[in-house]
């Protein structure tokens, strides 16, 4: 298991087969408002969320079979994970989730100034693909992200050397944007088994 320490006591750990449970519960949190109308009870609700958890992570892993998934760690605490996929022109941030109790408080912005200086460190960009109701976009662009293509329902966004920078991305503007911090790629799988990125 291997665990980085950064600002904030925030860390990242290898996701195991014993993190299924949280990252189930990560999933049904995050999600529950998608389905929080009257048309859905909370058995139909919780059976059509977990269906949709089993779908989402059989896609990942076909996908992306040699992605890097990690936990986000706080003060011994599950908080959050990271799905990364490293090719050799581009990283992608496949998924990225931050528990609601814990949003809203930078967890979401620092992973990702961490990825992108990682990219910026290889010379490649950083590429993700949003919602765009998701109000995680407003961050996203706060970090250098611009949109690439959209198809009315996703934005596909990129971060880029040329392009990127977070000159505007100040705590309290991030902070702000934390609360819809949730992510998917669909692009192919990573041409390569990427390495252990180094996270200040």
């Amino acid at each position: 298991m291997i665990s980085r320490e950064s600002r904030n006591s925030l860390q990242r750990r290898e996701a195991t087969v014993e993190d299924a449970v949280f990252l189930r519960t990560l999933f049904m949190l995050t999600k529950a408002a998608d389905f929080s109308g009257p048309a859905w009870s909370p058995a139909e609700r919780e059976s059509l969320l977990g269906w949709q958890f089993e779908a989402r992570e059989r896609a990942y892993r076909a996908q992306f079979p040699s992605a890097q998934r990690w936990i986000l760690v706080q003060k011994n605490e599950s908080i959050g994970r990271l799905l990364l996929g490293l090719g050799s022109s581009a990283m992608r941030i496949v998924d990225i989730a931050v528990l609601p109790s814990k949003q809203r408080r930078g967890v979401g912005s620092q992973v990702l100034e961490e990825v992108i200086g990682d990219a910026s460190k290889l010379g490649i960009p950083v590429r993700l693909m949003v919602e765009l109701r998701n109000p995680a976009r407003l961050l996203y662009e706060r970090l250098g992200f611009h949109e690439v293509t959209c198809d009315g329902v996703h934005a596909s966004m990129e971060w880029n050397t040329q392009a990127g920078g977070n000159d505007c991305a100040t705590g309290g503007e991030l902070e702000q944007c934390e609360s819809g911090i949730r992510s998917s790629g669909t692009v192919g799988s990573p041409s390569k088994r990427p390495g252990k990125t180094q996270w200040a």
